[in-house]
């Protein structure tokens, strides 16, 4: 049978889990939109923009 692995906060190991995932999502470092689509949206609100301003 498997050993089902039930983590709270009680587990001694529990601290150290939760560093090593903290680590992880830090290297994964911030997250960005792709160029393309920032451009889309630049795009669309100057469009937005001129219409409002017209």
């Amino acid at each position: 049978m498997e050993e089902i692995r039930l983590m709270g906060c009680c587990s001694p190991k529990y601290r150290e889990t939760v560093n090593e995932e903290e680590k992880k999502v830090n290297e994964k470092g911030t997250d960005s939109l792709p160029l393309p689509a920032k451009l889309i949206f630049g795009v669309i609100f100057v469009i937005g923009l001129f219409f409002y301003l017209t």
